[in-house]
């Protein structure tokens, strides 16, 4: 009865096994060689999560455009004018003022808006408003929100760039201890032998 010839191992888990090359290798360094490939497996799952990232981000600044409608508002109050009045008193530093608006479903509503220093009541004031009405930042332009997302992807994938070169420097630094305590081990094992032979 002809023995089945062994299945020839994946590349990858083939060079795990031998690596590193030489007779003196250990578990340890199995390990070491196993965690590097992880390492890199994990930046390349991190490519298609930086790009879901990216459009993520995208999407939601397109959303906040697309629920936000321009209105304009009518002071109830003068605005204050520029710079402190009096040492301490910061009120002036706020730019806002109560105002009234309706919506587009008719509705009244009355909050504090931006208006520029010195403004007087009953001036109007355009504004943003989101999807209950409330007043909200101006939405970012097509431009600014792509460079957003792009660099938001950017971004993850250093993250977890980082986090993954943490993760391994952590592993090698235990693995490096380990290997010490067994070289150390062993050298107690041997060193009488030679002590007593040279």
């Amino acid at each position: 009865m002809e023995s089945e010839e062994p299945r020839p191992r994946p590349r990858l888990f083939g060079w795990v096994s031998r690596y590193p090359p030489g007779l003196l290798r250990r578990g340890v360094d199995r390990v070491e060689s196993a965690v590097v490939v992880l390492a890199l497996l994990a930046m390349i799952v991190a490519v298609p999560v930086a790009v879901w990232t990216a459009g993520r981000s995208h999407d939601l600044a397109a959303q906040r455009a697309a629920i936000s409608h321009r209105i304009t508002a009518v002071l109830l109050e003068d605005a204050p004018r520029a710079g402190v009045a009096n040492p301490g008193d910061f009120r002036a530093l706020d730019n806002r003022v109560r105002a009234r608006w309706q919506a587009e479903d008719g509705t009244r509503h009355v909050g504090k808006v931006p208006a520029r220093p010195g403004m007087r009541a009953n001036a109007t004031v355009p504004i943003w408003v989101d999807e209950n009405n409330r007043p909200t930042r101006q939405p970012s332009g097509p431009e600014y929100v792509q460079a957003t997302a792009i660099l938001t992807g950017v971004m993850s994938y250093f993250g977890i760039g980082l986090v993954v070169l943490a993760l391994v420097a952590l592993i090698r630094w235990q693995l490096d201890r380990v290997r010490s305590a067994q070289w150390a081990h062993e050298w107690a094992l041997v060193s009488p032998i030679w002590s007593r032979q040279y």
